[in-house]
């Protein structure tokens, strides 16, 4: 069993992060069941306190997928694009293991043990991790998460 991130109203997202450490170079891996219109991924390198963070969503209806930089809180703060696209292996009805690594400046996305793409900014070198649903559609939505693991030196 898992931990459901739920969203009865539209909004860019809502997360669930871990607020006792901070990371710099981690890889953390999930199970993700994405229900009903929503999108699923992570929050890393966030600082709570102006709002900064990287974001990685997933959508497994159509494998499409968006890092970015958030540069606060409020409207038009996280448009700074770092890196997007679509795979096949992201399209799923069912849950798939997906892993994050951020190693100095770079961003590895695998679905599996097959490598997806990765990205490059310099922006953020540490802050707390944590996983997020986005209902960028017709509410509810809701992501399954279980079997989170994080590993750092």
């Amino acid at each position: 069993m898992g931990d459901i991130i739920y969203q009865n109203t539209a909004q860019l997202f809502h997360q669930c992060d871990e607020n006792s450490y901070n990371f710099s170079y981690f890889a953390i891996q999930v199970d993700m069941t994405i229900y009903r219109n929503a999108q699923g991924g992570f929050v890393f390198r966030a600082n709570p306190s102006t709002g900064q963070m990287y974001v990685l969503t997933i959508d497994t209806s159509d494998g499409y997928y968006n890092f970015y930089m958030c540069s606060g809180y409020g409207e038009n703060k996280c448009s700074h694009d770092i890196r997007h696209g679509s795979s096949s292996a992201l399209i799923s009805s069912g849950s798939i293991e997906v892993t994050l690594i951020a190693y100095g400046d770079t961003f590895y996305l695998y679905v599996g043990e097959r490598f997806i793409d990765s990205g490059t900014d310099t922006s953020l070198s540490s802050g707390r991790v944590g996983l997020l649903s986005s209902c960028p559609q017709t509410p509810p939505a809701g992501v399954l998460y279980s079997n989170v693991k994080v590993w750092a030196p």
